[in-house]
């Protein structure tokens, strides 16, 4: 499928370009790819319906994934403090925004999806 079903393909030589300092296998890359259409509908459901900005988040999600899988197996989250003698390193808990904010391709995709999960509640006229 392609822009005329307005799904999105991943194409893992433009990703490579553009994102030099991701340093996996093809196949890694490539799964982190269908594992970023679990985060962001790639479907004709999407609330993205704009095929390039679909494709930019998409990309953006890839890379992000990409770069927590290479620190490794064991380290998630930020880094609260960290020591060098007898070496110590803990990571701070969590929440949803903090999770993108640990790379840079993450910090920027939680940016561009802020109008699709931003809002409020709207009560008989008053909004919260």
């Amino acid at each position: 499928m392609s822009r005329e079903d307005n799904i999105v393909e991943f194409d893992l030589e433009d990703f490579k370009a553009k994102y030099p300092f991701i340093n996996l296998p093809d196949a890694q890359i490539e799964n982190n790819f269908n594992t970023a259409t679990y985060l962001i509908n790639n479907g004709p459901a999407s609330a993205v319906q704009d095929y390039d900005e679909r494709a930019k988040l998409l990309e953006l999600m890839t890379c992000h994934l990409s770069e927590l899988q290479m620190r490794g197996p064991l380290a998630v989250g930020n880094v609260a403090s960290a020591t060098e003698g007898k070496v110590s390193v803990s990571y701070a808990v969590l929440a949803k925004p903090n999770w993108y904010t640990q790379t840079q391709c993450g910090f920027l995709l939680w940016q561009l999806m802020q109008k699709y999960i931003s809002g409020g509640r709207w009560y008989n006229g008053l909004s919260c």
